[in-house]
This record gives C-alpha cells, sequence and structure tokens, in this order.
C-alpha cells in the first residue's frame, strides 16, 4: 500500500540512531518528510512503471505486488520462475515466510494516514483501474474509508 510504504520509509528515515524514534519526533518534521518529493516518487506505483514501459515491453516486466510476499511467497516466486522461463524447485530447508530485514514501526496516525490517503487517491485510482487485483482494491478501499 504506497500510504503504508511511505510511513515506513518516514518512520525508518526518522528512527535512526542518531534520532529519537519516531513517536518522539516533532509533527513539524514529519510533515516536512511526508512532503519531500524524491520520496513520495517511490510510493507513485504506477507512474515509476510507466516509466519503465517506455524502455521495455510488457513480456519484459512483471508485476508482483509486496502484500504477495506476506500473503502467498511460494506463489509469487512461481510467478518469477515462470516469468524468467525456469523451473520453481522447491527446497525444504528454505522458509519462505521467515522475514529477512524487518522492522515494527508504530502504527500511522490517522491525521497522517487521511493526509497521505488524499495525497494517494488519485494514483490509488488508476493503479486499481489498470490492475484490477485484491492488493489495489484494498488500498483504494482503504483510502476511500480514512477519507470519509
Amino acid at each position: 500500500n504506497p500510504i503504508h510504504r511511505m510511513w515506513s520509509h518516514v518512520a525508518m528515515q526518522l528512527n535512526r540512531k542518531d534520532r529519537p524514534g519516531i513517536q518522539d519526533v516533532k509533527e513539524e518534521t514529519i510533515n516536512k518528510y511526508l512532503n519531500r518529493e524524491h520520496i513520495m516518487r517511490h510510493s507513485k506505483y504506477l507512474t515509476n512503471l510507466e516509466r519503465w514501459e517506455k524502455h521495455f515491453n510488457n513480456n519484459q516486466i512483471l508485476v508482483g505486488f509486496h502484500d504477495q510476499i506476506r500473503d502467498n511467497p511460494e506463489e509469487l516466486i512461481k510467478d518469477v520462475c515462470k516469468f524468467l522461463n525456469i523451473d520453481f524447485v522447491k527446497r525444504a530447508r528454505i522458509d519462505m515466510n521467515r522475514k529477512i530485514n524487518s522492522r515494527q514501526y508504530p502504527e500511522i496516525p490517522d491525521k497522517y494516514a487521511k493526509y497521505l490517503a488524499s495525497k494517494f487517491y488519485d494514483d490509488l485510482l488508476n493503479l486499481n483501474n489498470r490492475f484490477r487485483n485484491q492488493y489495489t482494491e484494498t488500498w483504494l478501499n482503504y483510502a476511500k474509508t480514512l477519507m470519509n
């Protein structure tokens, strides 16, 4: 979800060793980070994909969703293998559900979630119109709920 990706990015930046945890950061500092265009661009998935599509054919791009890693990592790996035209071989010693480099940040406060929902709403709508899957639909519905 672009809203959660953005919050995770900001929380990571503000949770470095040389700074207090995000829960202790001033609101104006968080607002400054939430409005940094170079950070915002990372969550503009469709814009980024369209940039890649200018240089590569559709059959050279596989679109996967981070939520797939959470929900069904083996299925995603199978999709990647099929896309790369390689055989999927499940290795018993690989735990696809083990989290690596995972961090937990405080839940996004409502005021920031609502703000980001309004910033990303058109992007989410366009993303859902393009992909029409459970992930983009859930993201769009989440934004709608926040904006009501």
